[in-house]
């Protein structure tokens, strides 16, 4: 999968500013951040101890060109309150079903200040043996495999699975991400506009580590879950 995609409003490159982002070691580095301070789509969840701040991309279709029927792609950022909280936020993550949707922001409320860090990284691993160690062993045994309906000539040796990797890369900046651009307007399916008075101003100063994923709204499907604990590296 190769995500590429543009904010929908984008961060003014006039407006980043470098600030410390401390580590769980307890030490702290200089990093850019982004800032958009202003309405945008955030909650906060004093009960469980992190806020949400949910970031648009365009909506656009292969062309490349704006297309409001187009899926619904955005990023959400949960940060916690406490700076060592990324564990508790991990867990709930993976062992609650939709835990990732169900917390994504329904209404815009005013955020100052806003920031967040540039950051950008990859991971490579191998991931034979943990496919095998749930169980599917026959595509890497030379003896075992039969891939013959993936190809049209067979080699007489036959074919099999040698290895198999699996490298994520994600770089978010004021443009917007690359690991796959949005607008949302009101009249989306997805959302309907609230009549309550809006919540009091909040802060989302990402300056800790945090968890992050990239969404299809409409569909509510994570297509990427990942953390930062050090934008720097």
């Amino acid at each position: 999968m190769h995500f590429k995609a543009t904010w929908a409003r984008r961060f003014d490159p006039s407006d980043t500013v470098r600030r410390d982002f401390r580590r769980f070691d307890g030490t702290s580095v200089l990093v850019p951040f982004l800032s958009d301070p202003g309405m945008q789509y955030a909650t906060s969840f004093d009960d469980l101890g992190f806020k949400v701040l949910q970031c648009f991309y365009k909506m656009a279709g292969r062309d490349g060109k704006l297309d409001p029927k187009a899926p619904l792609f955005s990023m959400l950022v949960f940060l916690p309150h406490r700076r060592d909280g990324l564990r508790d936020l991990l867990r709930l993550a993976v062992t609650e079903p939709d835990f990732v949707m169900r917390c994504a922001p329904r209404r815009e409320q005013v955020v100052s200040p806003c920031l967040l860090p540039k950051f950008k990284f990859s991971f490579r691993f191998d991931a034979t043996d943990a496919l095998r160690g749930l169980g599917l062993a026959a595509p890497f045994d030379p003896l075992a495999a039969d891939l013959s309906g993936a190809v049209s000539n067979m080699r007489p040796e036959g074919l099999y699975v040698s290895a198999i990797e699996q490298m994520c890369a994600v770089e978010v900046d004021e443009e917007g991400t690359t690991a796959v651009a949005a607008f949302y307007t009101h009249t989306s399916p997805t959302y309907s506009l609230c009549e309550r008075p809006p919540p009091p101003p909040m802060s989302f100063v990402a300056d800790h580590p945090f968890l992050f994923a990239i969404v299809e709204y409409g569909k509510g499907e994570v297509l990427f879950l990942g953390h930062v604990v050090d934008p720097s590296s």
